[in-house]
């Protein structure tokens, strides 16, 4: 698949916004004391992560 310019660059965008919400999700899932908030925090996290390694895919092809 070929991506121009500007779809690489809100690509990049993406994948930097999956990381970023990811890694904010994880950090608030450690913290958190609620044992159901905590599951659901970390499931985002995972999701998050999930997603932005599915997005990187589309940079390799």
């Amino acid at each position: 698949m070929n991506l121009n310019q500007m779809e690489l660059q809100s690509l990049r965008q993406l994948i930097g916004i999956e990381e970023t919400a990811g890694r904010q999700l994880g950090v608030f899932a450690q913290q958190c004391q609620d044992p159901q908030l905590k599951s659901l925090l970390e499931e985002a996290a995972n999701r998050a992560a999930q997603n932005g390694r599915m997005l990187m895919g589309f940079l390799q092809t």
